[in-house]
């Protein structure tokens, strides 16, 4: 964990203080993870419950003989987010409850997203690293069971223990480790246990200098990548993509690296597996907040870190929206100054005219689903769009405070106005009622002045007046 002024000269953003101060917090969470038991506990698959988030909500994992919710995937401390599982659910008449007369160990829920499912599936596992036993590790699937699965629980020592739940299952008893890490909060003790354990079963790869790559995806999301793996191959990297490994031979990889160079994501996720203090260079492949996961991947494992802005994204978008062109920003030039990397000033050009095209395709077609456009491009209004454009084009980030008379502005302002007006007009009418009703009582005083009753009364009224001055 480094204090802010040192992180003043590793982070190389657009946003630079808010990472420093995120940065520089400490990610260890409060108190050690707990174990509980229940009797006669049930395991639930998971159901979506709800569709509103990128990839869902969900309802299961374990619970008591009341259905009353124990345990599942707590993704944030004080939030329920996107994947979590925090309630259970109450089985239809029809529905077969299996029982077994045996005690086993939940494992949690195993998400099929690679990256996730390193980083948090494998939380409750600590347990079982750390106690010997010879019970069976329960887990329910967020999605669908994936073959990089098997890799980790073989590289746990556990593979021939673990039993997925796709029927509700009773169980005489059910030992529930806590979650050693929360993804977007923060980690507990002995969650490095975990990886620990994986990295004493891998062999390191004798090469001391990687870039991790995307480029070689099915489905290519960063445009322009090959720039920096000319550029770092051209300075000794070993350029590799992950994907066309072994589980054991990416994490072999991890382990014998002294340097690793990846965009911000799953790979540079794969660092819980290097070594304490690897040098770690990420590059931002949007301008946004520093992702939470990366910052207590730096923490556990005390990365040597740099973070850098890469992004010549011209449009709007976000980390998970995947659609982003990368090349040699002013932070790059900036960063490379401040550890002394010589390069040429031809490598500090960018061509945008070679890859505005197909950036739009590949931003229409993320955008072009329904879904993607309600949970993602209607957060985004024309300023957003603007100052995209302007940052990328021409280098000039643009304030929103300057850009107030834009349409939602001058709409909130016309119907100021239009209150106002409303309001003028209503005193309007009601000085106008005012007058005449002030006319009104004039003439009725003229009226009661020089009537005969007025006259009469006259000498009355002097007495009257007399007496209250006496009585004074």
């Amino acid at each position: 964990m480094y204090s802010k002024k040192e992180l003043e000269r590793r982070i190389f953003t657009e946003n630079k203080q808010r990472y420093i101060d995120l940065c520089s917090q400490n990610y260890m969470l409060k108190g050690d993870p707990l174990v509980s038991k229940v009797k006669n506990g049930i395991i639930l698959p998971l159901k979506k419950i709800s569709d509103d988030t990128a990839n869902g909500m969900y309802a299961g994992g374990v619970c008591d003989e009341e259905f009353n919710f124990i345990a599942g995937l707590k993704r944030k401390e004080k939030e329920v987010i996107n994947m979590s599982c925090e309630s259970a659910y109450v089985l239809d008449e029809e529905d077969e409850l299996v029982k077994r007369n045996e005690t086993v160990v939940f494992g949690g829920v195993l998400i099929d997203f690679f990256g996730h499912f390193f980083l948090e599936s494998l939380s409750r596992l600590w347990w079982i690293v750390e106690n010997k036993c010879d019970y069976k590790i329960a887990c329910v699937v967020l999605g669908k069971y994936k073959n990089f699965f098997d890799s980790f629980f073989k590289l746990l020592e556990i593979d021939d223990r673990i039993v997925i739940i796709d029927k509700p299952t009773l169980y005489q008893e059910i030992i529930i480790p806590d979650e050693t890490i929360y993804f977007n909060s923060g980690y507990k003790n002995h969650y490095e246990s975990i990886y620990s354990k994986i990295m004493s079963n891998i062999k390191a790869k004798r090469v001391r200098k990687i870039y991790l790559t995307r480029t070689k995806l099915a489905d290519k999301d960063c445009l322009n990548e090959e720039y920096f793996e000319r550029f770092y191959k051209k300075r000794g990297y070993k350029i590799i993509a992950p994907e066309q490994y072994s589980i054991e031979e990416q994490l072999g990889f991890m382990k014998g690296a002294d340097e690793v160079v990846c965009t911000i994501g799953t790979l540079s996720h794969l660092l819980l597996f290097a070594r304490p203090n690897t040098k770690l260079v990420l590059l931002n492949r949007t301008v946004m907040n520093p992702m939470i996961p990366q910052l207590i991947i730096n923490q556990v494992k005390n990365l040597d870190f740099y973070e850098i802005d890469v992004s010549f994204n011209f449009l709007p978008v976000k980390h998970g929206e995947r659609a982003f062109l990368l090349g040699p920003t002013k932070y790059w030039r900036a960063y490379l100054d401040s550890v002394g990397e010589e390069y040429s000033e031809d490598e500090m050009v960018m061509d945008m005219n070679k890859f505005a095209y197909d950036y739009l395709l590949r931003w229409c077609k993320v955008f072009s689903s329904p879904k993607k456009w309600r949970l993602g491009l209607t957060k985004y209004d024309n300023f957003d769009i603007l100052n995209a454009l302007s940052k990328a084009l021409y280098d000039k980030p643009l304030s929103r405070k300057d850009y107030k008379d834009g349409y939602k502005e001058r709409e909130k302002n016309y119907k100021k106005e239009i209150e106002k007006l409303k309001a003028n007009e209503k005193f309007k009418k009601e000085n106008v009622r005012l007058k005449k009703e002030n006319e009104r009582l004039k003439k009725e005083i003229y009226k009661v002045r020089h009537s005969k009753s007025w006259k009469i009364t006259a000498p009355l009224r002097k007495i009257t007046n007399m007496i209250i001055k006496i009585g004074k």
